[in-house]
């Protein structure tokens, strides 16, 4: 017997309707949405898991920022232009996992680097790297010092 939502799934491919893109992309859209929330619920798929002092440092996927060899892909997969995401040492906060920084919201640690890496391994200090899609937005950002919360996928 299909559920609810198939059935209504199967009956609006009948004809166009607009309630039928909302019935397919509403968890898509709950999902994606994600980041701009200023908190989680707790019926979400993640679950916050800290509070860490952490350096907050920006960049944007240029040349200039990640050198000459930059391909515009994150270590993870992710195309660095389009997603917007953070960097980190993956052994401090994993790839996957969701930090929220103050004034920005959330993103996603879909990426490292060397900085990143060297802060946590040489001085246990937490340290992202906030990515921006504008080399001067990232200028501008600079180095701050930022209580960031982190949040991990409950699956």
């Amino acid at each position: 017997m299909p559920s609810n939502s198939q059935a209504i799934v199967k009956k609006s491919l009948s004809k166009p309707s607009r309630s039928l893109v909302l019935a397919v992309f509403a968890p898509v859209a709950a999902l994606v949405a994600l980041p701009a929330f200023s908190s989680i619920s707790t019926d979400s798929h993640y679950q916050r898991v800290a509070t860490r002092e952490t350096l907050v440092t920006a960049y944007c996927p240029c040349k200039i920022c990640c050198g000459g060899e930059a391909n515009g892909i994150t270590s993870t997969g992710r195309n660095a232009f389009r997603f917007t995401g953070v960097a980190a040492d993956p052994t401090a906060i994993p790839y996957g996992n969701f930090v929220r920084i103050p004034g920005v919201g959330f993103r996603k640690v879909d990426d490292t680097g060397g900085a990143m890496r060297q802060s946590w391994r040489k001085n246990r200090v937490y340290h992202l790297d906030l990515r921006f899609r504008s080399h001067e937005v990232a200028r501008k950002w600079g180095r701050k010092w930022m209580k960031v919360d982190v949040y991990e996928p409950l699956f």
